[in-house]
């Protein structure tokens, strides 16, 4: 991996970065031959910790920084559970998270010391709309980073606050029709799949954003297509604002994460 000014300081020198959100059991089961409906189907099984908040903090601990998780107690029926055909395309995705319902403007208050206190705080889409309302007015840099469409209206509070914002090309639309501010100040990472992603970047002017097209790295469309994606847009995250925080330019940070997103994603799920 490329060498990166963190390598260059000492821990007490270093950001302090916080990752919010969530975190759960990630289960993935396989078909080992046609799913045939009202029937048995064998499945092979892959369990492992994930979360959005965990897999971001994950690729910032592989790139040298040392984020602090916040996040509930541990709940061992909080799981994301996909089941996929014998192919590995997704047929269901099944969420137990309910318990998400408590990242909310409590949880918030609570730990409103650590978040001021921090230079980044990186929190995604499980927390509430009401968390994000409760935000503490402070110095932090924020980076917002989806979860689903469903879950866009949550980050409707703190938008004007944001810094930086991850998400897909369909829930970029979505936001898009629920905003009626302005993303003038947002860095914006519009991923599209084998299309490769999108950053919108503000302007110095009044015409809103530049936009920057990156094809997606050889490698990369490589493990997007024949590997398990789960957490792919959850590290790619983490590796950009890794970068960010260490002080390079949104471009050269988005350029970095993709031409190292593949290594870092094998080392991430090896250190699960």
């Amino acid at each position: 991996m490329a060498k990166t000014p963190t390598q260059n300081t000492t821990p007490m020198d270093r950001p302090k970065v916080v990752c919010l959100g969530g975190v759960h059991m990630d289960v993935r089961l396989r078909a080992k031959h046609h799913l045939v409906d009202g029937a048995s189907n064998p499945v092979s099984t892959l369990q492992r910790q994930g979360g959005v908040a965990y897999n971001v903090a994950q690729a910032l601990r592989v790139a040298g920084l040392t984020p602090r998780l916040l996040t509930l107690p541990p709940d061992s029926a909080r799981a994301y559970i996909a089941l996929e055909d014998a192919e590995g395309d997704l047929v269901y995705g099944l969420a137990c998270l309910d318990s998400y319902e408590n990242l909310n403007g409590d949880f918030i208050r609570q730990h409103e010391t650590t978040i001021k206190d921090a230079d980044w705080v990186l929190v995604d889409g499980n927390c509430q709309k009401d968390a994000f309302a409760a935000w503490p007015d402070g110095t932090s840099k924020v980076a917002l980073i989806s979860v689903s469409p469903a879950k866009m209206n949550h980050f409707l509070p703190i938008l004007p606050k944001a810094d930086w914002l991850f998400c897909n090309r369909e829930e970029w639309q979505i936001l898009q029709s629920l905003y009626e501010g302005s993303f003038n100040r947002l860095h914006i990472l519009e991923t599209r799949g084998s299309e490769g992603c999108l950053l919108h970047e503000p302007s110095c002017d009044s015409s809103g954003h530049i936009h920057h097209n990156f094809a997606a790295n050889e490698d990369a469309a490589t493990v997007q297509a024949t590997a398990d994606q789960t957490g792919l847009g959850d590290c790619l995250a983490g590796l950009v604002m890794q970068h960010v925080i260490c002080g390079f330019d949104p471009i050269s940070s988005v350029q970095e994460a993709l031409d190292h997103l593949p290594e870092t994603l094998r080392a991430v799920r090896s250190a699960k």
